[in-house]
């Protein structure tokens, strides 16, 4: 399991626009577009929801077309938080297995 987190809160803006955000990345200086689902992860994400329980809910609320099915929900949602990460929006805390399993 993966808790999920901003890379720099204190850094990146997120501005609303028109249902979506404009998200400025500190890492790169550039402006992103977001859609409404992606805006809402990256807001709850803002507000310390860090857990993909969490996230989903608000992935859901946004009206996502996947929001209708729990298996295809999840999987959007995490290939969503991909794209986050590989344009360094967001990092991936991986929490270790339970040893006594």
């Amino acid at each position: 399991m993966s808790r999920w987190h901003l890379s720099r809160p204190d850094e990146i803006r997120i501005s609303p626009l028109d249902g979506g955000a404009a998200v400025f990345n500190p890492l790169s200086w550039e402006t992103h577009i977001l859609l409404p689902e992606a805006a809402r992860v990256l807001e709850a994400l803002q507000a310390g929801h860090a857990g993909l329980d969490a996230l989903e809910a608000a992935f859901a609320a946004a009206g996502s077309p996947e929001a209708g099915d729990a298996g295809g929900r999840r999987a959007a949602l995490l290939a969503l938080l991909e794209d986050l990460q590989e344009l360094g929006l967001v990092t991936a805390e991986h929490e270790p297995a339970d040893a006594s399993l």
